[in-house]
């Protein structure tokens, strides 16, 4: 074990830098290194980070659908309000022309 500190230790002061080695997964790790209950909780972790994910997805999908369901709702009431002005004014305009008709009938 000494001579490994010794090694990285010289290497150190001479500037070399050694060589990391990196696992693939924390499944290739060696069971005896103490990684595999670390590793099953962190996957544990990503499966759940995961799950939120694709909630938080649904959730923001049903936003943006229910949002396009009130612009939906606006415009429909929008073109009723239209739909009864235009009725309001038909019916005075209606009123008007009978007014006039029959002003005209009763002169003659």
């Amino acid at each position: 074990m000494q001579d490994i500190l010794d090694l990285v230790e010289i290497s150190d002061e001479k500037g070399v830098k050694l060589p990391k080695f990196v696992a693939d997964s924390y499944d290739a790790l060696p069971p005896t290194s103490g990684f595999g209950i670390i590793g099953d909780t962190i996957m544990s972790l990503m499966d759940e980070v995961s799950k939120l994910r694709e909630e938080i997805k649904t959730l923001r999908d049903m936003r943006l659908s229910e949002n396009s369901s009130m612009e939906d709702n606006v415009s429909i009431k929008e073109t009723l309000l239209e739909i009864q002005l235009e009725l309001t004014a038909m019916r005075k305009s209606t009123s008007n022309v009978s007014r006039s008709k029959k002003e005209e009938t009763c002169e003659l």
